[in-house]
């Protein structure tokens, strides 16, 4: 399991820590509650999430180099592509493997389980 805490931007899995930017830990969230409503996450959802402030100046490359970087730290803790594109569909989390939510720092360990 996959535990994220957006407050402090950590990932984390077995051992393995990785920090986020702000927004990184925007997209992971975004993803992770797309992924609980069973849908994609558009192009259009997620720039108003991660930059609800800048919508009109935000390009395609802005958001495929924020997902570049997401990727390339998900990578760090998981063998699997967690983030997969769908042509003209959005962004969705991919694998089996669960992504939770932790409602108190990490060292708790205490979480909300979106998987089911």
């Amino acid at each position: 399991m996959i535990f994220f805490n957006k407050n402090s931007g950590i990932l984390m899995r077995d051992k393995h820590i990785v920090y986020l930017t702000q927004k990184e830990s925007e997209l992971m969230s975004a993803l992770i509650l797309s992924k609980a409503r069973r849908s994609f996450l558009s192009r259009q959802e997620l720039v108003q999430f991660v930059w609800s402030d800048k919508e009109q100046c935000i390009d395609n490359g802005n958001i495929v180099q924020l997902v570049f970087l997401l990727r390339k730290k998900l990578s760090q803790i998981t063998n699997q592509t967690m983030i997969l594109n769908l042509f003209k569909r959005g962004y969705y989390l991919n694998g089996d493997e669960p992504v939770s939510f932790t409602l108190y720092p990490l060292c708790f360990l205490k979480h909300v389980d979106f998987s089911k």
